[in-house]
């Protein structure tokens, strides 16, 4: 199902509202025990059912049997996971979740997207944390930092869900692993590398500010500019889960403006 959202772009950051109440979240949590997960080839169309068959199998309608295809949108499900995010970042103390990326959202029975895999998670505190979390290509540059140099202990703050949110918003744009197209950008690696050294250069690049994830031309400019504000190098200049749920809210009230001929 294609991302298609009217071009309608999010308030300048100099003025965006005050963040709303946070929503009610769906069953009153966001993570449940869902049936399905997204995966490139389904994500890229339409959601498919892995109920009778291994999350670890190619998820495709002809491969798919008994699978059930749910007639969900990207934007539906973006929706769905900032939700989520607001629900975990409105607690107190603040929850991060810390392994945000499309095989950790579910879809239960009816298309909701459920965000799951907390074994990461911890709470927020004024100790400094530490990084031994999470998969390279979605983690943030300042948590990176402690995963490259394990001599430095590094604090971060939910912001750094926030980058995962921006990476998240690529992968279901192009529907390909963040940075898989590196060979055509840097050519170091297009010579044979090792999983381990591919990471860990990876890595080295978005500590550095040289790299991070892409969108393609079809994207409409409103989710292009919040996946950019939220991939910010500097985590204080990304923005609140608050904001980018107000920012969704506005996108959706435009499309159901368009929808019912209001504009």
């Amino acid at each position: 199902v294609p991302l298609v959202t009217p071009a309608v772009a999010p308030p300048p950051a100099t003025a965006i509202p005050a963040p709303p109440p946070p929503p009610p979240p769906h069953d009153h949590h966001p993570s449940s025990s869902s049936s399905a997960m997204f995966s490139k080839s389904s994500f890229s169309h339409s959601v498919q059912s892995l109920t009778s068959r291994p999350a670890s199998t190619p998820s495709t309608s002809e491969e798919a049997s008994g699978g059930v295809v749910l007639p969900v949108s990207k934007f539906t499900m973006l929706c769905d996971v900032v939700e989520a995010l607001v629900y975990l970042h409105s607690m107190d103390p603040v929850i991060i979740h810390r392994d945000l990326k499309t095989k950790n959202v579910l879809l239960n029975g009816v298309g909701v997207a459920k965000l799951t895999d907390f074994g990461v998670s911890r709470e927020t505190s004024e100790d400094t944390m530490t990084a031994e979390i999470g998969t390279v290509a979605w983690i943030a540059p300042e948590v990176l930092k402690g995963v490259l140099y394990a001599c430095l202990l590094i604090y971060y703050s939910e912001k750094a869900d926030i980058y995962s949110l921006g990476v998240l918003i690529s992968e279901m744009d192009t529907a390909e692993v963040p940075y898989s197209n590196l060979d055509q950008i840097f050519p170091e690696f297009r010579e044979p590398m090792d999983i381990h050294a591919a990471k860990t250069r990876i890595a080295m690049l978005v500590v550095a500010g040289d790299l991070r994830p892409s969108l393609t031309p079809a994207c409409p400019p409103c989710i292009v500019d919040i996946a950019s504000r939220c991939l910010s190098y500097d985590p204080h200049r990304r923005p609140h889960i608050h904001q980018v749920w107000d920012w969704l809210n506005q996108v959706k009230h435009a499309m159901l403006a368009a929808a019912a001929g209001g504009v």
